[in-house]
């Protein structure tokens, strides 16, 4: 399983911090956040077929701080209509 999980974010975050990218942020003036992370979302065939774990990867997500999560509508002709994570 590929998807991203809540200590990618971090790992991200801490290699914008040894780049010197957040200190030079704040030193130029520039805004650095927000900032849109990367995130590995699970496939269509994998959310029909892995749905329990999807969902808890959804709650996850979901219960990063100081994260904002914007999601996506998944149709499914079994599971219908379901909201997952697009963007972090």
């Amino acid at each position: 399983m590929s998807w991203t999980r809540p200590g990618d974010f971090r790992i991200q975050l801490e290699k914008l911090w040894e780049r010197g990218d957040i200190l030079s942020s704040l030193a130029t003036g520039e805004s650095l956040f927000p900032r849109r992370l990367i995130l590995k979302c699970p496939t269509s065939a994998e959310m029909a077929d892995r749905f329990d774990e999807v969902r808890a990867w959804v709650g996850e997500i979901r219960a990063v701080p100081h994260c904002r999560v914007e999601t996506r509508a998944f149709k499914h002709r079994i599971f219908g209509t379901n909201s997952v994570p697009a963007e972090v």
